[in-house]
């Protein structure tokens, strides 16, 4: 059973009936769902994933002020549900669990990944949140949120970066990708420098990967769930994961970059940026494209900055 799955289950069938039956009152304030770390919360979890914290358990979210009154007794309903649920043990009895599942005020649980609080409301607060943070506070699934206080900061965030910090990301991707991949990776291996020509291919296909994700307007994940979350967003995205796969398998088979195979990368992230109408010049070069992407941002202070700044 999935996890995901199998939380929404547990909170349903077992968590509420105890809520309706001894606090009902929490049903109008509290926010329940499974957010936040672990393939659970990415549907991407598989028999592999149950090798270790993998268990029934969901999260439960109040406001701050209300933490105080509440906790004891909503953590009195975790100890009260069964150990077990479906062959699963559960995840509330796993001290070690403790900041993946159980009671959080929304503040705390948005602090932890994003550094705020509350709804962003300023382009630095923005741009110092990294998309893996953003990931997992927009990832998963909400059972229930009679309040809404803690779905309206969810929405806020789905509703993807601002248009500047949006370009200025993306900008620096490109970037990015001109100078480890199109400029670098093949002088390195002209030099025969092996390490710089794996760190070079690493950088070109790690920007390559955010470049694609922004375009797709989804924040990127944890590293390791990168490629197969890209696969799942477009039939475009599948493709051309499987097209970086491929142009890294050939390399490590023969230990040779192929050029025509780093201006096919550049060339499909071109493609993308004029379907998405973000622009239309034809240059592969991918510094060009950067370059004209950064000139557009609005905001005088993050059009400024150097097209590598954060």
């Amino acid at each position: 059973m999935k996890g995901l799955v199998l939380a929404e289950s547990f909170y349903t069938e077992c968590f509420e009936p105890l809520v309706m039956a001894q606090h009902p009152e929490l049903m109008d304030i509290i926010a329940a769902g499974l957010v936040g770390e672990g393939s659970e919360c990415l549907g991407f979890d598989d028999k592999t994933s149950q090798d270790h914290d993998f268990g029934a358990g969901f999260c439960v979210w109040l406001p701050e002020r209300l933490l105080p009154q509440w906790r004891d007794k909503i953590l009195g309903l975790f100890l009260a549900l069964p150990a077990e649920y479906k062959g699963y043990k559960n995840k509330f009895l796993d001290a070690s669990q403790s900041e993946r599942v159980g009671v959080f005020s929304i503040e705390e649980f948005y602090g932890r990944f994003l550094g705020i609080v509350a709804k962003p409301t300023k382009l630095s607060e923005w741009r110092r949140m990294s998309p893996e943070f953003l990931a997992s506070t927009t990832n998963g699934k909400v059972f229930h949120d009679k309040l809404g206080d803690f779905s309206s900061i969810r929405q806020e965030l789905l509703a993807f970066y601002p248009d500047d910090i949006f370009k200025k990301k993306l900008a620096r991707n490109l970037a990015l990708m001109a100078q480890t991949g199109q400029y670098n990776a093949l002088r390195m291996q002209e030099r025969k420098d092996n390490g710089a020509v794996a760190l070079s291919i690493l950088h070109y296909v790690d920007n390559a990967l955010s470049a694609y994700f922004l375009l797709e307007k989804k924040y990127k994940p944890f590293y390791k769930w990168s490629f197969h979350a890209l696969k799942e967003l477009s039939t475009d995205a599948r493709k051309f994961a499987e097209q970086l796969e491929s142009f890294i398998n050939s390399y490590m088979e023969t230990k040779i970059i192929s050029e025509t195979a780093l201006d096919a990368i550049a060339e499909k992230i071109v493609e993308k940026l004029q379907k998405e109408k973000i622009s239309q010049i034809q240059d592969k070069w991918l510094m060009t494209q950067a370059e004209h992407i950064q000139k557009s941002i609005e905001h005088a202070q993050l059009r400024a900055m150097p097209i590598l700044g954060e």
